[in-house]
């Protein structure tokens, strides 16, 4: 649900980036390891694209739970403007909305 912490040593995958741009900075273009560089560079831009680090997939409970709670809610207010709302209906809900 939350995103992985990380720690100030672990680079990521922009660091690697980054560091790779600057080799090629040093490297003259047609040779061997600026060939390797370009590989190793392409790999990375398709590690960053195709896992970026703003997603966020809720996982299918949390949603069920979220639904759950919401109709619960309507149900309880809908009952409450026909009757009186009962302590056993509040119970129904989470105990994080109590």
């Amino acid at each position: 649900m939350f995103p992985k912490k990380t720690n100030a040593e672990t680079s990521t995958l922009v660091d690697v980036k980054n560091a790779i741009t600057s080799a090629l900075g040093n490297e003259e273009p047609g040779t061997e390891i600026y060939e390797k560089l370009l590989t190793e560079l392409e790999r990375v831009e398709a590690m960053i694209t195709k896992n970026p680090s703003w997603s966020f997939k809720p996982s299918a409970d949390t949603i069920l739970n979220g639904v759950f709670t919401l109709l619960s809610i309507l149900f309880i207010t809908k009952h409450e403007s026909l009757n009186v709302i009962t302590s056993k209906a509040v119970g129904f809900l989470p105990k994080l909305m109590k």
